[in-house]
């Protein structure tokens, strides 16, 4: 390796470590300030053992799923330990670097003026109000030079870094969301907000101003250029905001759809510009191998379904590998699936501005029946079609599992889930559900089966043992408490194995982050003699 490559790598590694305790501050910053207000976190520093969560959750008037949720985030950062007690229980207590921590906790008061001022951070930017002249200051307990001090400084520094990050690259790539804009333009881009943002970056030692004149560092260089690992958690900051809300029971749910069917809990079209790239950074070039071969047999796909198109990333970088292979694309129609509005009218003008043969519709991962219908009656035989989807599994609504459910075998997740009533659920039960779900979608799947890139979490040990070099936390509590349900990956894969179906290829990627795999690829199918007779007639494409 040259010299030159290994500063970039050091470069690169000061600045994930620096990035990730931000993202893990706005996600959980604003739980923080309410459990330090009542008092938990002083009764938490001071547990002498071990102690049931439940328990803790009815003394400090929290519901019991989001508090496990919080725990459990901290336990990813080594702050606390959990373990299991012999009925069943979970119990937590503080670790000895959660007991520091723990002293500079009432840090956190106001934390939640630092999130109002990330939401008006576009506002700024447009004009529509002035920023403040400067950033807020620190408190004195986030200025010392111990470990938990500079942890406290990250996590009351994360909304205002993600939210000037996202709005430089949002604003720079305005006239093309799939391009990478320059560090340079996007600080250009940053208007009425770049003194203000430049002082978080001089904050965060990323680069330095003298007089008149601010110049980054190698590493604010790469913080810049990796503004999109902050979209994920911020698109969920209007659900973050009252997070506090969520965990102390004022809000029955996170902000609800509109009345023409807006979501509010998030901003769905940052969140599928994320999707959009995290595809095609990490996935696109191990799902291209994984399904180009499929299209040079006799028989190929004649449609691909993608259910949760999101901004159709997917479906255009594959159609975009099946030109460059010299593979017909008039041969095969790409079908964008998604219940969100903006995510249809994405897919589409994109799909159309490239050329490809192309059908969007309402749908979800729910209702494979449904949507099989809807195909039929374009035309498209589903047998000879694909199923595709990316981190969708996952996000669904939570029912209760029909009685002829099978039970899931080996050992269960270790995960949370809350239900809409901010309760826990029980694990066996998240399950059987989406073993249900598997199962409802078997009957459909052709000869070519489903490929599923599924987001995935891991134990807390793994994520403890990477403390502040990984988004676990971020990742489990936006999905926590918007009611999606992430699995291990080998506990994914051995609940869609159980619902009868065998992987015919897989990769595992970002597993460099705690050891074990954050996303997979894999190309699912039923094996014939498993699989149901299909009632609704499918007839052939035209």
């Amino acid at each position: 390796m040259t010299r030159q490559a290994q500063d970039q790598a050091v470069a690169s590694a000061r600045m994930w470590a620096s990035l990730c305790p931000l993202l893990d501050g706005l996600a959980l910053g604003r739980m923080i300030e309410a459990l330090e207000a009542v008092g938990a976190l002083a009764e938490l520093r001071d547990l002498a053992a071990p102690e049931p969560i439940d328990g803790l959750a009815r003394r400090w008037g929290t519901r019991p799923g989001y508090l496990h949720l919080v725990l459990r985030a901290l336990a990813q950062l080594g702050l606390m330990t959990l373990d299991i007690a012999p009925d069943g229980q979970r119990l937590v207590a503080p670790t000895p670097a959660g007991r520091d921590w723990l002293v500079l906790t009432s840090a956190y008061r106001g934390f939640g003026q630092r999130l109002s001022e990330a939401d008006d951070m576009p506002d700024w930017a447009e004009g529509r109000t002035p920023p403040p002249s400067a950033p807020p200051r620190l408190p004195p307990q986030a200025l010392g030079e111990s470990s938990a001090s500079r942890l406290v400084a990250s996590h009351l520094w994360g909304p205002l870094v993600a939210a000037f990050l996202t709005l430089c690259h949002r604003r720079a790539s305005r006239t093309d969301p799939g391009i990478q804009p320059s560090a340079a333009d996007m600080l250009e881009a940053a208007g009425a907000v770049r003194d203000y943002g430049e002082s978080l970056l001089v904050a965060q030692g990323w680069g330095e101003r003298r007089g008149e004149v601010f110049t980054l560092d190698a590493v604010g260089e790469l913080a810049l250029l990796a503004a999109p690992q902050c979209f994920h958690t911020l698109s969920y900051l209007p659900t973050l905001i009252r997070s506090d809300r969520l965990l102390f029971g004022q809000d029955a749910c996170p902000p609800q759809p509109t009345a023409d069917g807006r979501e509010t809990h998030l901003d769905r079209a940052l969140d599928i510009a994320f999707s959009g790239l995290v595809f095609r950074r990490g996935c696109g070039t191990p799902f291209l191998r994984m399904l180009l071969p499929l299209f040079t047999e006799t028989s190929p796909p004649t449609c691909v379904v993608d259910v949760g198109c999101g901004d159709g990333t997917l479906l255009l970088e594959l159609g975009r590998g099946l030109r460059q292979a010299g593979l017909d694309t008039d041969a095969v129609t790409l079908v964008g699936v998604d219940p969100a509005p903006e995510a249809r009218a994405e897919t589409g003008d994109r799909l159309a501005r490239e050329g490809l043969r192309h059908l969007i519709l309402d749908g979800d991962i729910a209702a494979p029946a449904a949507l099989a219908g809807r195909l039929a009656e374009a035309g498209l035989a589903l047998r000879e079609g694909l199923f595709v989807s990316k981190s969708v599994f996952h996000d669904r609504r939570f029912t209760p599992p029909a009685a002829n459910t099978p039970e899931p075998t080996g050992v269960p997740s270790c995960g949370v889930f809350i239900g809409e009533d901010g309760e826990l659920l029980q694990t066996p039960e998240v399950e059987r559900q989406l073993i249900e779900l598997l199962l409802r979608w078997r009957p459909w799947i052709g000869r070519h089966g489903m490929v599923v890139i599924e987001a995935h979490t891991a134990d807390p040990a793994h994520g403890a043992a990477h403390a502040g070099h990984h988004v676990l936390v971020p990742l489990e509590v936006t999905h926590g408490l918007s009611h999606q349900y992430l699995l291990e990956a080998e506990r994914f894969r051995e609940l869609v194995t159980q619902a009868g179906y065998r992987s015919a290829a897989s990769a595992d990627l970002n597993s460099w982050l705690v050891g074990r795999p954050l996303m997979t690829i894999d190309r699912y199918v039923v094996p014939s003699s498993r699989n149901d007779r299909i009632s609704t007639p499918t007839p052939s494409l035209s």
